[in-house]
């Protein structure tokens, strides 16, 4: 198969699955027949528009530094300029549910184009395809704590913001641990027949669709009860 075609496939694939979580996030959160499609598909854009102002801010105020100070400016301005997309869509309608809903449908919007950024820049057709595969599929980062932030501006609770915040400079400073270092855990766990950074990736997703499913859980109960 014409590799060519294989890498559209994948760049058209891959923000299609993260559209679908968005409405997988809406009818976990809300009532059916609330929350209309076009207000979720907006804010997935308005999420990918705020990555490409990211790539753009990047340009002009490159990352520089001591690596703690890029440990936390990355993820800080980053959350910051997705809760900024976020806020007028949470003004709509102040709603906890919501604010989960749209807060992923954001986050997801923004992973989908930080996702095309990084396939892009692979050498080669297979390291292409495993990023897309780990950056789509096991990577819920950005849904989450964007999804998070939602609740935070719809509660006003800000402290949430801060949690948003920390969970990002966490997954950050994870992913960055030394190979030497998570090498004897990969090997008690017998994952086999992967690169060591590979099977990590795949280790860190694990309590991040745990907090999901915490998520969905929470908000289909508020959507239950009414409140």
């Amino acid at each position: 198969m014409d590799p060519g075609l294989v890498m559209l496939a994948v760049l058209a694939l891959s923000p299609l699955m993260l559209l679908a979580e968005v409405m997988a996030f809406r009818r976990a959160c809300l009532p059916p027949g609330e929350g209309p499609l076009l207000l979720g598909l907006g804010a997935f854009l308005a999420g990918a528009v705020s990555g490409a102002l990211i790539l753009q801010l990047l340009k002009v105020v490159p990352s520089s530094g001591p690596p703690l100070n890029e440990l936390l400016w990355g993820p800080l301005r980053e959350e910051v300029l997705k809760a900024a997309v976020l806020t007028p869509f949470i003004l709509w309608r102040r709603d906890l549910r919501f604010g989960l809903w749209l807060g992923a449908a954001v986050g997801l919007g923004f992973a989908a184009f930080e996702n095309h950024s990084a396939m892009m820049a692979a050498d080669t057709l297979e390291d292409f395809l495993r990023v897309g595969f780990e950056r789509t599929l096991l990577c819920p980062l950005h849904g989450l704590t964007t999804a998070i932030a939602g609740a935070a501006i719809a509660q006003r609770r800000w402290w949430l913001l801060l949690l948003s915040l920390a969970l990002h400079v966490a997954w950050n400073a994870a992913a960055d641990v030394p190979e030497v270092m998570i090498r004897p855990l990969i090997n008690v766990l017998h994952v086999r027949g992967r690169d060591v950074p590979d099977a990590w990736t795949l280790l860190l997703g694990v309590p991040l669709f745990a907090a999901i499913a915490a998520l969905v859980r929470f908000a289909r109960a508020r959507r239950l009860s009414g409140s």
